[in-house]
Parts: structure tokens; sequence; C-alpha cells
């Protein structure tokens, strides 16, 4: 979870963009995730930091367990 300050922003607005934040984080798989970690932590391994950071190994049931609902269609949009 991540939790971000607005400034100059109504909370319609706010709401707004959480709400298109986790419709598009609702669309990725597992793979999607990794690619995402691997744009933002080159020649790191995201399966090693995961079990560095919670003590466990990232193993496929850990990575599949809230990716049990069929993909949806369509293209994943970047976020603006």
């Amino acid at each position: 979870m991540l939790i971000e300050i607005k400034r100059d922003r109504t909370p319609r607005e706010v709401v707004a963009q959480a709400l298109d934040y986790a419709a598009w984080v609702d669309a990725l798989q597992p793979d999607d995730i990794a690619a995402i970690y691997g744009r933002f932590a080159p020649g790191k391994s995201l399966a090693e930091d995961f079990r560095q950071r919670f003590g466990q190994p990232l193993d496929e049931e850990t990575r599949t367990q809230w990716c049990r609902r069929p993909r949806r269609s369509g293209a994943i949009r970047s976020r603006r």
C-alpha cells in the first residue's frame, strides 16, 4: 500500500486518482509486477529482495494468490 499526500487538490480528485490506481493495479499479473520492479531496480532480483524484506520466498503461490481472477481484456494502460 502506498499513501500519497496531495496538496492543492480537492478530496474528489484524490479519491478519483486512488480509484484509478487501484483499477490499474488490479489488472496486473505477477509477470507485470516483476517487469515494473525490474525497471525501477535494474540488476536486482524481485524474488531475492522479497525474501530479504519479508523473510520468506516469493514462490509461485505467493506470487499468484491475489491474481486468481482471469486477466481482463485489453492492454495495461500506463498511469499519467
